[in-house]
C-alpha cells in the first residue's frame, strides 16, 4: 500500500511541476476577466478496482466497481491569473459486481460522496481555450448496506479541464482524471474494521462554468 500511495503522490508532483513553467504567452483573454468559476459537470465514472482489507481478520479483498455516473460542483476562486483554489463535491451511485474477479450471484449498491478543496493551475492556449489542471483532496464518504462496509476516506484526485470560452461569457468544457483513495476506515455488521482503498479510477465529464 505505501508503494500505491507513494506512486500517487509522486505523480501529483510530476504533473504540477511540468504545467507551472508551461503559462501561456496570451495576455489578451476574457478567461482573465474572470475571479470565479462555478461549475457543474457529469458524465462516467469507468470500471475500477476498490481494495478491503479485513482488519480483525487480517484478509484482503478486491472489489470490482462497474461503470457508473459521476457528478461534480466545483468553486474556483483566482488568487492570480493562473491559479486556483476551491471547494468542490462529488456524487456517485455505483455498483460492485465482482469479488476478486469474479461475478457475485448479486450486485451490491452504494453511493458515494466527496467534498473537499482543489488547487488548480490554467494554462491557455489561445483567447478563447485554456486547460485547467486541478489537485483535489477532500474527504469522501461510502454509503451502503453491504460490503465493502461504509466508510469515510481520503479522496486524492487529480482533473484537467479543456475549457472553450462562449461568446455568452460562459466556459463549455470537457474533464477528465481520476479518483484515488489511500485510505478509508469503516466498521462492518460484525463489528470489524476495515481499510477501503481504491487505485486511481477514471472518469470523463462536461460541463459549463458560470
Amino acid at each position: 500500500m505505501k508503494t500505491r500511495n507513494s506512486f500517487i503522490i509522486a505523480l501529483v508532483i510530476a504533473l504540477l511541476s511540468v504545467s507551472i513553467p508551461a503559462f501561456s504567452q496570451v495576455t489578451e483573454s476574457r478567461f482573465f476577466d474572470r475571479k470565479l468559476d462555478f461549475g457543474i459537470s457529469a458524465g462516467i465514472w469507468f470500471p475500477g478496482t476498490i481494495g478491503g482489507w479485513n482488519v480483525d481478520a487480517d484478509v484482503d479483498w478486491e472489489y470490482g466497481k462497474d461503470t457508473s455516473f459521476l457528478a461534480r460542483v466545483f468553486l474556483d476562486g483566482y488568487l492570480t491569473r493562473v491559479i486556483a483554489i476551491g471547494p468542490y463535491f462529488n456524487f456517485s451511485p455505483i455498483t460492485i459486481s465482482k469479488l476478486d474477479g469474479e461475478d457475485l450471484s448479486e450486485d451490491r449498491s452504494a453511493t458515494i460522496a466527496e467534498i473537499g478543496g482543489a488547487f488548480k493551475v490554467r494554462v491557455l492556449f489561445s483567447p478563447k481555450t485554456a486547460l485547467k489542471l486541478g489537485l483535489n483532496i477532500g474527504t469522501r464518504f461510502y454509503n451502503t448496506d453491504d460490503l465493502p462496509p461504509s466508510h469515510t476516506g481520503i479522496g486524492l484526485n487529480l482533473s484537467a479541464e479543456l475549457q472553450f470560452m462562449l461568446e455568452s461569457g460562459f466556459i463549455f468544457f470537457i474533464e477528465t482524471g481520476f479518483l484515488a483513495q489511500p485510505n478509508g476506515f469503516g466498521t462492518d455488521d460484525y463489528d470489524n474494521d476495515w481499510e477501503v482503498y481504491y487505485a486511481p479510477i477514471g472518469y470523463l465529464n462536461a460541463g459549463i462554468c458560470f
